[in-house]
């Protein structure tokens, strides 16, 4: 986050998951549906496409956040783009005028400066894939130092582990052939970057 206090929050994670395909981390982290999300991220309150605009998604998310915070919303497009070599870029941006597409709630703060870029691609030899997000969005609020600490600290690295779980069940339960991998099979040489 840029500055304690401040309402605009930004991260980059940059990681290797080892023993899984391009296509398992997909389906987790930007499934058409987004039913392999909602049953692995306890986060996402909602999390479903809106409507399709061209090779557009409107979607509709919102996140819990810890009490005594409000939870936040997002309506946003996304566009999945898939290369030639099985990976995918994934850009997502807010709508700004969102509220006639879906009325905002009373008790929920909707989101409306938000920006993600999610690329995932496979190993040249085959071991794995590469995973980078770059994250920014704009919190409608200043947060506390102890959120940002906590998000920091807990909330990341716990949605990272979650994350490498989930894509690994997914490719386990998916593909006769994968190799089975724990959780923290993931690099150890990932990066996270938090602009806390």
């Amino acid at each position: 986050m840029e500055g304690e206090n401040s309402a605009a929050a930004k991260f980059y994670i940059l990681g290797k998951i080892a023993n899984v395909t391009a296509e398992a981390v997909i389906a987790t982290v930007e499934g058409t549906d987004f039913a392999e999300r909602l049953r692995w991220d306890p986060s996402c309150l909602v999390l479903k496409t809106l409507s399709k605009e061209g090779a557009d998604d409107v979607v509709q998310w919102r996140t819990d956040f810890p009490w005594p915070l409000s939870d936040r919303e997002f309506v946003y497009r996304r566009r999945l783009e898939r290369d030639s070599a099985g990976g995918a870029v994934a850009v997502s941006k807010a709508i700004r005028s969102s509220s006639d597409l879906v009325p905002v709630e009373s008790g929920v703060i909707r989101i409306r400066d938000f920006v993600q870029y999610c690329h995932v691609r496979a190993l040249e030899d085959g071991s794995g894939v590469t995973i980078a997000m770059l994250y920014r969005n704009n919190m409608e609020a200043s947060l506390p130092a102890w959120v940002v600490n906590w998000f920091a600290s807990k909330g990341l690295p716990r949605y990272l582990g979650q994350l490498v779980g989930a894509v690994n069940s997914w490719a386990d339960s998916s593909t006769p052939s994968s190799s089975s991998a724990s959780p923290d099979s993931s690099d150890s040489s990932s990066n996270t970057k938090n602009e806390m």
